[in-house]
């Protein structure tokens, strides 16, 4: 499997919120605070989800 794939599979796995934080900060290159206005989050629980769902990602890899 390549990596835009599977990076896309772990995605899917990770639910909504984990992921939401995961791609903007990843992949839009967002920042933090940018990121927990828009979701209407605290800063912390910003952080505090993105690694959670860096955590989860890198259980799913396949080693």
């Amino acid at each position: 499997m390549d990596a835009a794939r599977l990076f896309w599979k772990i995605i899917q796995k990770l639910g909504e919120k984990l992921a939401s934080v995961l791609v903007a900060y990843e992949i839009e290159g967002r920042s933090m605070l940018e990121i927990a206005r828009a979701l209407g989050i605290r800063l912390n629980t910003a952080y505090a989800r993105l690694q959670q769902a860096r955590n989860r990602a890198a259980l799913c890899i396949p080693r």
